[in-house]
């Protein structure tokens, strides 16, 4: 009773001198109380309540076998659990113990103010140590993402401070800071990012009190899949000109590229690259006529398709068509050919391409191929999250066009630009 009512007079005295005079004042019911509590995959033995610290000591098993650390607790009649809670079922943020937040909050049933917050301290069996692993799978850039490496003592130490891998044959060796604890035991680096080279790699754990732990098998690293990461709808540059590509493997000594025209006409490109394979420019011949290509991927003397368009632009800013007649053109693009495409009078045709200026500078003209001086203009709408559109009309007359993106002066409404025409040619029936 005489810490109950210690500790009931300094609270209130506390919150007398700190509340303003005209709000209730809080009271501290010193019944608050944790009475018990149990963690599952933890023995009661392991749990101490210091109910004069408002602390609970756990110390955690060397291996926890459990997803969920959810307790069961029996409280005080007047009591009720308030926020923090949520907090303690996930294991791996146990591995905290000299931040940790974790931490149960009572509040009374009857006193508007009083509350009561418990800290749980986490503390190790042991010292951090390598469990008695398996071979670490096959780990392939640009495809793996994670490495695991199984540990006793995870749960209630302190993380590692970095990773280091020493490649096998060139000794080279890569800090990585980028990992956190999971379930089962597991510390999970984030490899997708780690600037692998093809090879053996040894791994270390350095840890904080200046002791290293070393995994006791090696890492094998292969060359994954090649891709470009970039959207491939940004591409567009002048004969002559580079651009820059970002992705995984394109390393120059196994990746080639070349320029595909819509008829099918091959235009080999050079390229370079970082070591690793991240980033490569490709170098646009200068003698390239100016208009829309597929940019083809060879792999090892492997082609991997024409998946991505490349806009060669007469001058710079010049407007280009990126997307015409694709609603799913984020997973579809078009692809560069030169197979006409059928349209109907009344038909909507949605489309995407560059704008420097308002939407409704510019015009989607149709432009008829055995008499270019006929041309029809459409004005487009621009719908709420959704590709801007034109309707063709009912007045064109039948046969074959070219579709072109003009900027449009508003006053003598003369074209100002306009794009290279869209590479398929339109049919109206």
């Amino acid at each position: 009773m005489k810490y109950s009512f210690f500790l009931f007079t300094v609270t209130l005295g506390f919150l007398l001198g700190c509340r303003p005079k005209e709000e209730p004042i809080p009271a501290l019911d010193p019944r608050l109380r944790i009475n018990s509590i149990h963690f599952p995959g933890i023995a009661d033995k392991d749990i101490i309540i210091d109910q004069l610290a408002n602390k609970i000591y756990v110390t955690m098993p060397p291996s926890l076998n459990v997803t969920d650390l959810t307790p069961t607790i029996e409280i005080s009649d007047d009591a009720k659990l308030g926020g923090f809670y949520s907090l303690l079922q996930h294991p791996y943020t146990w591995c905290y113990p000299e931040d940790s937040n974790l931490a149960i909050a009572l509040h009374s049933k009857t006193l508007p103010f009083a509350s009561r917050k418990y800290i749980i301290k986490p503390k190790p069996s042991g010292p951090l140590t390598i469990a008695n692993m398996l071979p670490l799978p096959v780990f392939s850039t640009g495809d793996s993402d994670r490495i695991n490496i199984d540990l006793f003592n995870l749960y209630g130490n302190s993380l590692p401070i970095e990773v280091i891998f020493t490649n096998k044959k060139t000794a080279d060796q890569i800090a990585w800071k980028n990992f956190n604890a999971i379930l089962n035991n597991k510390l999970s680096i984030w490899g997708y990012s780690v600037p692998f080279l093809a090879g053996e790699y040894e791994i270390l754990l350095k840890l904080k009190n200046g002791a290293s732990l070393k995994v006791p098998h090696l890492l094998n690293v292969i060359r994954g899949k090649t891709r470009i990461e970039h959207e491939w709808y940004k591409h567009a540059t002048q004969p002559g000109s580079v651009i820059h590509l970002t992705g995984r493997n394109l390393q120059q000594d196994h990746v080639k590229f070349q320029l595909i025209s819509p008829k099918g006409a091959k235009f080999p490109i050079s390229s370079s690259s970082d070591l690793v394979g991240n980033n490569t420019t490709i170098q646009i011949p200068s003698t390239i006529a100016p208009g829309y290509y597929g940019l083809e991927i060879i792999d090892t003397n492997q082609s991997l398709g024409v998946n991505y368009r490349i806009s060669i632009l007469r001058y710079e800013n010049q407007p280009f068509i990126i997307s015409f007649n694709n609603p799913d053109w984020v997973a579809r693009p078009n692809l560069v050919t030169d197979t006409p495409m059928t349209l109907h009078r009344k038909q909507k045709i949605s489309l995407l391409f560059t704008i420097l200026k308002q939407l409704e500078n510019y015009v989607v003209a149709l432009v008829s191929e055995s008499n270019p001086s006929m041309v029809f203009q459409y004005p487009l709408t621009l719908p709420i999250e959704a590709p801007p559109y034109f309707i063709i009309d009912s007045n064109i007359p039948s046969g074959r066009y070219k579709a072109v993106i003009q900027e449009i002066n508003p006053l003598s409404k003369k074209t100002i630009v306009q794009s290279e025409p869209f590479e398929r040619p339109i049919i109206i029936e």
